[in-house]
């Protein structure tokens, strides 16, 4: 055992979890690709969460992007293209429910 592991064994953690920045891939730790929304694509993941009625907040919108990416909420990821078409925006919430 190194120096982390008997201090993880000593302390008694028996979970942890990684950050939205790292994600396991087989048995190594990979950085996850940074998204910088802009304020006006921040606010309108937050509406679509509130819309499904999700408990996010807003300052979170890599968390509910990921969450709508894993879901298939979020098919094409472009949100730019989205925000601008209402049609994109009918489709999600139809093909949801």
């Amino acid at each position: 055992m190194n120096v982390d592991e008997n201090f993880i064994k000593e302390v008694g953690i028996q979970f942890w979890k990684l950050n939205d920045n790292f994600q396991f891939e087989k048995n190594k730790i990979k950085i996850n690709k940074h998204i910088n929304f802009s304020k006006a694509e921040s606010e309108f993941l937050f509406s679509i969460s509130k819309a499904f009625g999700l408990d996010f907040d807003e300052k979170d919108s890599l968390k509910i992007y990921k969450f709508l990416a894993s879901n298939n909420i979020l098919k094409d990821p472009n949100l730019d293209k989205l925000m601008k078409d209402p049609d994109a925006k009918r489709k999600i919430w139809y093909e949801i429910s």
